[in-house]
This record gives structure tokens, C-alpha cells and sequence, in this order.
């Protein structure tokens, strides 16, 4: 039992590490178990405290209470978006953000990103005509303001890309002084992000387009563009709830652990098993063990593809 939090990760991580060296057969035998402690209290004015595992689960909770009364509709037409759909688009857009902030870790911009995963045909044919790649320039401007405020300014220049047989896009931005030169290219267009942005643009395209009016409770406001309806609902969400993150199990008052950690009628276990043995020996050894260079490569091999980074 270690706190909930990365902290808590930690410290599982070495008692795991322990139990598979030292005592192997407590794992075996299915005696090791991981209890899971909660990472939030939530209460909202006079309701009933409730208790949320972890950052995801706190998300959901905040956007169910965000929609709540809420309707979403395109100030250009079109029928209002309420309740599970509203919160299904609002996963999505959340999922959207998140896809395009991994992408722009390989300093590619956001803004260049979603207004061609928004456009959506565009695939790599396109980058084989120049009349093609003349439409692709004029659709990033007109789906630029869909999800984000405003596209950074840019300058594209044409060049030959002699490995695939055809053309590449590449964009020069300037942002707070600050000039970064992106890619419009195959490997791009084909990658396995751009095809999970495409994919999750043409479910948020159902709601229309820009702006939006949200209505709560007889009240109206205008927002420019997606990012900014859901962050409005994030923000109700958050609106009259008093929220606890506990550090720790120390934070948390003798009944409160009992009643959400140790009380068998009441807790949550994961039973701890070796599914795979050699793997699970390799994992240990790189991660774990005495040798740092083959700890350091794997950081190098996989530091992109981290979702949850604790600085």
C-alpha cells in the first residue's frame, strides 16, 4: 500500500522490484496484492463527499458535471449538442488536444496540425501535385481557427522530396519571437498521429463550425473556437467543488483510509501475477538494475511516446 500518486508509483515500483528478487514465490502463489488508495476527495456544496482514483477518473467527473444543463450549438446553424453526446464530443476534443500536444514534441505546430487533420482528405497523393498542395495551403487557412484561436503565421516553401517520389510543404512559424521551420511531408502524412487526428477531427466536426454558443441555465456565450467551449466546461465543472489531492495515505484522516482502502467490504485490490516471465526478468533488468547505459537507452528509444512525465 504506497500513496496514489507518482511518488507512490515510485516506491510500488521498488517494493515490486524486492518481491520479484527476493521473494518470487509470494508472487507465484498469488499472495501479492497492490491496494489502490484514492488520489481525490471531491464534495460539492452539501452532497455527499465522493472519492476518485486518479487523474483520468477526476477528468470524467468534472466534465459529467460541466455538461450539466449545457448545450452546445454552431452560431451558423445546426441542432444543439446536450448531455452524453456533448460528453462523448468533449472526450473527444480532449483526446484531440492531447494527440497534438504529443505530436508537437517533434516540433511540429499545433496549429498547422489540426487544421489539416480538420480538412481531413489530404493524404500523401496529395503532395504528388502541385495544384493539390496549392488547395492543401488555402484549406489550412480556412479550418485554422476550428480548434484554436488563430494559426501561426507561416511561410511555405516548396521542396523535392526524391525518396518518395513527390513534394513536401515546409512551414515557417515564428511564435514569441521564436522561428521554427515544420514539414508538410510523406512520412507525415502517413503517420500512425496523423491518422488518429484525422479520425478524431471528423467525430468533433459533427458539432459544426465556428463559433460556438454555449447555453447554461437561460444564459449564452460565444466561443471562437472548440478549445475554448471545452475549457468553459471545465471550468463549470470545477465551479462550487472542493477539491482534495492527498499527497499521501498521511493526509488522509484513520476512517477516510479505512473506508476507501482497508475496509474489505469496500476496497479495491490488484492481485500482482508474471505472465511472462522472461519479459518480466528483461524489464526488471533494464529498468532496475546495476547497469545505467541500458536504462539511459531505453529513455532515449521511448521518451516520446511518454503520456505521464512527473518533473
Amino acid at each position: 500500500m504506497t500513496d496514489a500518486d507518482v511518488d507512490g508509483s515510485h516506491i510500488r515500483t521498488l517494493l515490486l522490484t524486492f518481491f520479484f528478487r527476493q521473494m518470487p514465490e509470494l508472487i507465484e502463489r498469488g499472495y501479492l496484492y497492490i491496494a489502490q488508495p484514492p488520489l481525490f476527495r471531491v464534495k460539492k456544496g452539501k452532497q455527499k463527499a465522493s472519492y476518485i482514483n486518479d487523474e483520468t477518473a477526476l477528468e470524467n467527473y468534472l466534465l459529467e458535471s460541466g455538461i450539466e444543463s449545457m448545450k452546445v450549438v454552431s452560431k451558423n446553424g445546426g441542432t444543439p449538442v446536450t448531455g452524453q453526446r456533448l460528453l462523448h464530443l468533449i472526450k473527444k476534443a480532449i483526446l484531440f488536444e492531447k494527440t497534438l500536444a504529443k505530436m508537437e514534441k517533434k516540433d511540429l505546430d499545433k496549429n498547422i496540425l489540426s487544421a489539416i487533420a480538420i480538412e481531413g482528405s489530404y493524404d500523401k497523393g496529395t503532395l504528388k501535385n502541385k495544384e493539390e498542395i496549392k488547395k492543401l495551403l488555402d484549406s489550412l487557412k480556412k479550418h485554422a481557427s476550428f480548434f484554436y484561436e488563430y494559426i501561426t503565421p507561416a511561410k511555405y516553401e516548396l521542396i523535392e522530396d526524391t525518396e518518395h517520389n513527390c513534394f513536401a510543404l515546409e512551414c515557417t512559424t515564428k511564435t514569441n519571437g521564436k522561428t521554427k521551420k515544420m514539414v508538410i511531408d510523406f512520412e507525415l502524412l502517413v503517420s500512425p498521429d496523423m491518422a488518429e487526428l484525422k479520425k478524431i477531427a471528423s467525430a468533433l466536426k459533427n458539432i459544426g463550425e465556428p463559433p460556438f454558443i454555449t447555453a447554461e441555465n437561460g444564459n449564452e456565450f460565444e466561443a471562437p473556437t472548440l478549445s475554448e467551449v471545452l475549457a468553459r466546461i471545465l471550468e463549470r465543472g470545477k465551479k462550487f467543488q472542493d477539491i482534495q489531492r492527498y499527497k499521501g495515505l498521511g493526509e488522509m484522516n484513520p476512517d477516510q483510509l479505512w473506508e476507501t482502502t482497508m475496509d474489505p467490504e469496500n476496497r479495491r485490490m490488484l492481485q500482482v501475477k508474471i505472465e511472462d516471465g522472461v519479459e518480466a526478468e528483461e524489464v526488471f533488468t533494464i529498468l532496475m538494475g546495476d547497469q545505467v547505459q541500458p536504462r539511459r537507452d531505453f529513455i532515449y528509444a521511448n521518451a516520446l511516446q511518454v503520456k505521464n512525465l512527473d518533473i
